[in-house]
This record gives C-alpha cells, sequence and structure tokens, in this order.
C-alpha cells in the first residue's frame, strides 16, 4: 500500500537522514526509529525500513479497527521503495491490504514476536497455525506483510509433493534445461518471509528439511557452489489444518501427524472456529444486509461445522467463501425457485446430494435453524426436492 509523502517526510525526520543503516542484513539493535536502508549486491539502496511501534504503523496505513487493541511493539516499517528491478521486485511481491480484513490480535502479536526472533542456532523459531479453512490464517499473515509493507514467497504444497521441487525448479526454454531456485531458496536468497499454506500436505521430509533454515544455519544445494544461509528476515509461516499431535480438524485429510522435532522449532497458534457473530461480520462486509434470515443461515452455518468437528456426522464445513456463495446465489434465486435458501445450500454442500444419511442431517439442522414455525419444518423435505422447481412468471425477459 503506498504511503503519502507526507507520511515518508515524517518518518524519515524522525529517524533523520543521515541515520540510516546501509545493509543487506537487518542491524541488530532495536530502538524506536532505527534506520535502514536495504541495499542490493550493487551497493544500490532498495528500500527505506523504520523500528516503528505498531500502533504507529496501524495510524499511518489507516486501519479501521481498534487500535489499542493491538501491541504496541517495534517493527519493520517500509516506507519508501528505490526505482531499481530489486525494489519494484519487492513492492509486487507485498500482499493486497485488505481494508476490510479485522484479524484476532492474539494472532498477530504472535506473529510479530516470529518476526521479531533472531535466526541463531537453537534460537530459531518458525510459526505453524492451525484451524478450519476460512478462520483467518492465512489472511492474518497477508495482513501484516501488508501493514508493514514487507514482501514475502508463498508456497502452497499439495499431495504427492516432492521436496526437491520446493527448493529447486527445472525449467526448459529452447530445448535447454536449467535449474534455478524454487520457492524457498527465493525466499532464502531475498531474505524475505516465506508463508506455507497446507504445511501438513508436504512431504514427510520436507518439515525435518527447514530445521537448519529456522535457526540460521549453513547448508548447501546440488546447483549452487558455497553453502547458503537464510537472514533474519527469512521466517517459516506455515498453516495446515492438522494440529501438532496429528489431531485433524473435521474431516481433514491431511497427513496425520507433522514432525515434532520441527514443531519443537515453531511458534504453535490455533485459530478457533468462527462463531455466529463473525460470520455475521463477514456477511456484513461482502454487503449482504443482515436480517432474520441472514442470522438464521449463520445460526445453521455453525450448527452445520459442528457436526462436522464434534459428531463427524458430515464429511464437509461450510467456509466463509462457501457462505457468501450461498448468499449471492440466494440473491441470483430470489423469486425464480421455490426454495432459494435449500437451492443454494445444495450448491456448496455437494456431499448432502449423493448420500440420504447426510441429507437427513442437514434437513435436521435446517429444519431446528432457519425453518419458520412448525408447518414450514414438517414440509422442509418436500421443499428440499422440489429446491430446483422454478416459480411460474408472467414477466419477459428482454
Amino acid at each position: 500500500m503506498a504511503l503519502l509523502k507526507s507520511d515518508v517526510e515524517i518518518i524519515t525526520k524522525q529517524v533523520g537522514l543521515d541515520k540510516f543503516i546501509p545493509s543487506k542484513t537487518k542491524p541488530t539493535e532495536r530502538k524506536a526509529y532505527l534506520g535502514w536502508k536495504v541495499i542490493n549486491d550493487k551497493g544500490e539502496a532498495v528500500l527505506l525500513r523504520a523500528l516503528v511501534p505498531f500502533h504507529h504503523v496501524l495510524k499511518y496505513m489507516c486501519f479501521k479497527g481498534v487500535i489499542e487493541d493491538y501491541p504496541n511493539k517495534l517493527v519493520w516499517f517500509t516506507f519508501f521503495f528505490g526505482q531499481n528491478p530489486d525494489a519494484v521486485l519487492y513492492q509486487n511481491s507485498i500482499p493486497e491490504f485488505d481494508p476490510n480484513f479485522i484479524p484476532e490480535p492474539r494472532h498477530v502479536n504472535l506473529l510479530i514476536d516470529v518476526l521479531n526472533t533472531p535466526n541463531r542456532p537453537g534460537y530459531g523459531r518458525g510459526y505453524y497455525g492451525w484451524g478450519e479453512a476460512g478462520t483467518g490464517k492465512t489472511s492474518t499473515a497477508h495482513w501484516l506483510m501488508a501493514v508493514t509493507n514487507t514482501a514475502v514467497v508463498q508456497l502452497n504444497c499439495k499431495p504427492n509433493m516432492e521436496c526437491e521441487e520446493m527448493f529447486v525448479s527445472h525449467t526448459a526454454h529452447n530445448g535447454v534445461w536449467s535449474t534455478i531456485s524454487g520457492p524457498i531458496l527465493q525466499a532464502v536468497e531475498r531474505n524475505w518471509p516465506l508463508i506455507i499454506d497446507e504445511m501438513d500436505l508436504a512431504p514427510a521430509e520436507f518439515i525435518p528439511a527447514l530445521n537448519n533454515l529456522i535457526e540460521g544455519r549453513k547448508f548447501s544445494v546440488s546447483f549452487r557452489e558455497g553453502m547458503i544461509q537464510a537472514g533474519d528476515c527469512f521466517k517459516v509461516i506455515g498453516f495446515g489444518n492438522t494440529s501438532g499431535s496429528g489431531m485433524e480438524v473435521g474431516l481433514y485429510n491431511g497427513r496425520s501427524q507433522l514432525d515434532s522435532s520441527s514443531l519443537d522449532r515453531m511458534f504453535k497458534d490455533y485459530y478457533e472456529p468462527l462463531s455466529e457473530e463473525k460470520y455475521l461480520e463477514i456477511i456484513r462486509s461482502n454487503g449482504f444486509e443482515i436480517d432474520e434470515v441472514a442470522k438464521k443461515i449463520a445460526a445453521f452455518t455453525v450448527k452445520i461445522n459442528q457436526s462436522v468437528r464434534t459428531e463427524h456426522s458430515l464429511p464437509e464445513m461450510i467456509s466463509p467463501r462457501g457462505l457468501i456463495s450461498i448468499f449471492n446465489t440466494i440473491r441470483e434465486n430470489n423469486g425464480y425457485v421455490r426454495s432459494p435458501i435449500l437451492y443454494a445450500i445444495g450448491t456448496v454442500l455437494g456431499s448432502i446430494l449423493e448420500n440420504k444419511e447426510y441429507q437427513e442431517k442437514m434437513i435436521t439442522i435446517y429444519a431446528a435453524t432457519v425453518a419458520e414455525g412448525p408447518d414450514e419444518v414438517k414440509t422442509v423435505s418436500t421443499q428440499w426436492d422440489k429446491r430446483f422447481e422454478l416459480v411460474k412468471t408472467k414477466k419477459k425477459v428482454r
């Protein structure tokens, strides 16, 4: 997010233009408004950064939430970008700032601790956050990086992924094969944080391979000469659905257990399931009016997710993305199908379309949370069967 010229001038004046420390690596000293001029291998200035109290950063970025709820710790804040390619790459790699997203302060606090922890043998620390889909795990990390104007490298793990491809990438150009740095080495070489999504889907040998990086130890890579070592701005920030003990959230089919030696080098952070109030905030922030129907659908969503999490009587949850899809589908079909809510639910919960037991469970929850009065409760099954039935209208669409 670009800052106003006045903001840049204010920070530059507080630091003192002649007091910026020119360095490729982060200065070890920590004091308010310490200035750091980030330089590249050519000695060119890439960025200007300053250690700024976090509350000041939130004010600079016009944060809509309650600033006092967040820690006022010192964070590295990027407030000026150079014109060279390294600066352009950095600026283009900062996550997009979402002004409507209000993260939980406790998660932000722990992520700041991770960013401020030095990488050295025995003391290096990464971060592992886990919880249900849609609880704001990755969004919280992206928000913090966007607020502080911090570039990141993003890695999404997937089943059957090989460990090697996370470190190196083999590409062909005009019939000639070459080996280049993969996402992990890119983050190490650029001295940027690495955000890993679906970390519990990574190969078993991948997590232990991060140990040397997290602790700032030197290591070798086959196609590179010399040793590689992560700088202090490199951090491993991982997210998944599986806890450190191997317990799964819902019926997520991730790995059964993460490597304990690597998790011992990480701060653990649990993202709790969303409440009805949180779902209503999501509904409102996406432009939908909060009325009695919205409240009932939020309650329905919570009950469905509880059934997955605690009873295992349904195989899939309704994520915030799925909830907004329900509202969009209702809006598009209200007046066109006889049961727009049930029609919309069927487009999101695919499992209930093919399993009678799941369907009956959904109908029971719907009757208890959304249906109005005993008469409608009795006819929910009939409404479900007729959810595709179009309402006949005399109006012509031109």
